[in-house]
C-alpha cells in the first residue's frame, strides 16, 4: 500500500475518489477491480489499477503499465476495454496453442497485416499464443533472412505479452515464464509447469 500511495504521488494523482467499481466485461459478466489489481488492457497489455478519478464529467480507471512506463485513463463503462487476468485453466487451455503446428495463410501480406496487428491488440491470450505460434521464425527464415521486420516485431510483441500476463496471473517468475514460452514454442511440449495450470475452464 506504501507504494502505491508512493506511485500516486509521483504520477501526481491527488484527485482519485474511488479505489472500486463494478464494471462489465463482452459476456455481460460484472467484474469488481480495486487499487493495485492486475488487469489487461488489450490496447497495451498487463497494467495495474491506481484508483478511480472522474475525467470530463465521466469515471475513469487510472492504469499505470510498468513496461512502457505509461500511465491512461480508460472509461469505466467502456465494455471491454478493461479484463480481468486469466485464470490458471484458462491460462492452460491458451498455453497449449503454443504446441501447436505453425500455420501461415497465403493470404495477400496487406491482409496478414491487417489481421496480425488485431490479433495483437484484440486482448485475448489464446489468439495472442496463435499468433505468436505462427510468427515463430523457421530456421530457414532466420538463416536466410525470409521474415519480414513488421513479422518479427509482432512476433516479440505477442510474446511479451503473453509472458507478461502468465507472470502477474502465477507464481512463476517472469525470466523463468519467458524460458518456458520460448521451450513450448520450439520443443511443442507444454512444459509441467504450464502443464499443471489445467483444468476445466470456468
Amino acid at each position: 500500500m506504501q507504494n502505491m500511495f508512493i506511485l500516486l504521488a509521483i504520477l501526481g494523482k491527488t484527485r482519485i475518489v474511488r479505489t472500486a467499481r463494478l464494471v462489465f466485461g463482452k459476456k455481460g459478466t460484472a467484474m469488481e477491480f480495486r487499487a493495485g489489481d492486475k488487469v489487461v488492457v488489450p490496447a497495451h497489455g498487463v497494467g495495474t489499477i491506481i484508483g478511480i478519478e472522474p475525467f470530463l464529467g465521466e469515471d475513469m480507471h487510472i492504469i499505470y503499465f510498468n513496461r512502457q512506463q505509461l500511465t491512461c485513463r480508460i472509461p469505466i463503462r467502456k465494455v471491454g476495454a478493461v479484463r480481468a487476468l486469466s485464470t490458471p485453466p484458462q491460462l492452460h487451455s491458451a498455453l497449449s496453442e503454443l504446441t501447436k503446428t505453425r500455420y501461415k495463410s497465403g493470404h495477400l501480406w496487406s491482409q496478414r497485416k491487417v489481421r496480425y496487428y488485431r490479433d495483437l491488440h484484440g486482448g485475448d491470450i489464446r489468439t495472442l499464443c496463435v499468433l505468436a505460434r505462427n510468427l515463430l521464425a523457421t530456421e530457414d527464415e532466420r538463416r536466410n533472412d525470409k521474415q519480414s521486420y513488421t513479422e518479427r516485431t509482432i512476433f516479440e510483441d505477442a510474446f511479451t505479452r503473453i509472458v507478461d500476463e502468465v507472470t502477474a496471473a502465477t507464481t512463476i517468475d517472469h525470466v523463468r515464464v519467458a524460458a518456458l514460452v520460448d521451450e513450448a514454442l520450439v520443443t511443442k511440449k507444454l512444459p509441467k509447469e504450464f502443464a499443471v495450470l489445467g483444468g476445466r475452464d470456468t
